[in-house]
């Protein structure tokens, strides 16, 4: 009977658990687009943080567009990459526990040389 109770105590404990953890991350998303605000895709983004090993790297789709979910909660450095236009880096980017950022990146392209 007492591994019944354990059981059942576990079992009313874990989903306040795992509902707590998600109540810590945040959420990015966003749009890259060029100077005459036409989405552009392709693009690399990279997200790094102060709190993270690695960095995560996602790549625009089609409409320009990108999400990475699950972020914990500080501060943010995205870089967005692309042939042919400057590389955009935009600092101090605020995630907030259970919030979603929405950012906007404009880039430029690059001049030619002949």
């Amino acid at each position: 009977m007492r591994r019944f109770y354990t059981l059942l105590a576990a079992l009313l404990i874990l989903p306040w658990l795992v509902s707590a953890q998600e109540s810590d991350m945040g959420s990015l998303s966003g749009t890259v687009q060029d100077a005459n605000e036409s989405p552009l895709g392709g693009v690399k983004v990279t997200v790094e943080g102060s709190s993270q090993t690695e960095p995560i790297v996602v790549e625009t789709d089609k409409s320009g567009k990108f999400g990475i979910e699950e972020l914990e909660a500080g501060l943010y450095k995205v870089t967005a990459e692309l042939m042919g236009y400057a590389t955009v880096t935009q600092e101090g980017i605020p995630i907030e526990a259970a919030h979603h950022y929405e950012l906007e990146i404009t880039m430029n392209p690059v001049p030619i040389s002949p």
